[in-house]
């Protein structure tokens, strides 16, 4: 009989399982694990991200991600043969990621995110404070909101950017004193 072949599904969540605490001795968390199915090998793709980092933009360095593709890569092959020949990718979670994953869920508690609904009610931005399965909570505010994962189109990390000196709608400049 001919060993079973493992599907991208398993082999996925066999890397998520074998990778976070290693990802985590490092200070870092994993956003994103997928693999996609190339012509003649298997591209892993992962998104990593400092713990303490709460505006969602990468404090890694390009020498860094290189060590740790180098690293995550020698792993891969090391404890997962059935790989096969692969590819590994690995960057930053980016600005306004999608947010769709329990890995990206994890990775967004605490930071700022934008709800877009999927009726006519106004899209929110607020902090994502915890998700489930079903549901997602966001604190904007004046509320904290438990909503149904179902009822959004889409939930996205959200980063405002400050320009220096450029005053928010209805406020007013102030005076610099002589």
């Amino acid at each position: 009989m001919g060993e079973l072949i493992p599907s991208i599904d398993q082999l996925n969540e066999r890397i998520i399982k074998l990778l976070l605490p290693i990802v985590g001795e490092e200070g870092l968390v994993l956003v994103e694990c997928s693999l996609e199915a190339a012509k003649d090998r298997l591209r892993v793709i992962l998104a990593i991200d400092k713990t303490d980092n709460h505006d969602g933009q990468s404090n890694l360095n390009v020498e860094e991600y290189s060590r740790l593709a180098r690293y995550y890569g020698d792993v891969l092959l090391a404890e997962i043969p059935d790989l096969g020949e692969f590819s590994l990718e690995l960057g930053s979670p980016g600005l306004g990621r999608v947010l769709r994953t329990d890995l990206e869920l994890t990775w967004a508690v605490g930071k700022s995110v934008e709800v877009l609904f999927n009726d006519d009610r106004e899209n929110l931005t607020g902090r994502l404070r915890g998700f489930d399965g079903e549901s997602i909570t966001v604190e904007t505010d004046s509320e904290t909101l438990t909503l149904e994962r179902d009822e959004l189109r889409k939930l996205r990390h959200y980063v405002e950017f400050k320009v220096k000196g450029q005053k928010k709608p209805g406020q007013r400049r102030e005076k610099k004193q002589r």
